[in-house]
């Protein structure tokens, strides 16, 4: 694999065990492999939740700018989040959609 990739891998997917999502993650950064992992707490195989869907659909344009159009790379692009400070960063994720009123 040479190309950075994102995954989205949710805690309640049902049709692909959580497990193997972690796994492919672990074993693609054991390898230098650039890759990023996505995991919406509650979320099945797809985004049901408004608030996830926004989040996400952020993440991705923030990501796609930093790849294909060379902006700076945001924060959690750069240096991930540990899981104990997500909901922080969720809170003021928030906080800057609501400020850029980004519907959906």
């Amino acid at each position: 694999m040479k190309t950075p990739l994102i995954i989205l891998h949710d805690d309640k997917d049902g049709a692909v065990d959580f497990n193997q999502g972690i796994t492919y993650y672990n074993t693609l950064r054991q390898l230098n492999k650039d890759v990023i992992l996505l995991e919406y707490v509650g979320e099945n195989h797809g985004l049901a939740q408004w608030k996830n869907k926004r989040d996400y659909s952020q993440r991705l344009m923030e990501y796609w700018d930093a790849y294909l159009k060379g902006q700076p790379a945001p924060e959690w692009v750069k240096s991930g989040i540990p899981r104990l400070k997500m909901d922080e960063h969720l809170r003021e994720q928030k906080k800057k959609l609501e400020g850029k009123k980004i519907a959906m």
